[in-house]
């Protein structure tokens, strides 16, 4: 999709292409009564990335800068 000539003349449309596929996704989940389950599980699996990313941003800042220092 990146060397199209809809690509080149419209950057933008990989970005609205892939909007309206996550649009879409919702709409059926709403449609069928998942978008509850899919959203709590997303909010569940968003929460733990998170607050490992922050552990390991903490770890990292901790040990980067208290190694050189000492």
């Amino acid at each position: 999709m990146d060397k199209t000539r809809t690509v080149y003349k419209y950057p933008e449309f990989i970005f609205i292409f892939a909007m309206m596929i996550a649009f879409f996704y919702s709409m059926v989940a709403e449609l069928i009564g998942l978008s509850a389950i899919v959203g709590h599980e997303l909010t569940m699996d968003l929460m733990w990335f998170l607050l490992l990313l922050t552990v390991v941003a903490i770890l990292t800042k901790v040990i980067g800068c208290g190694i050189p220092a000492s």
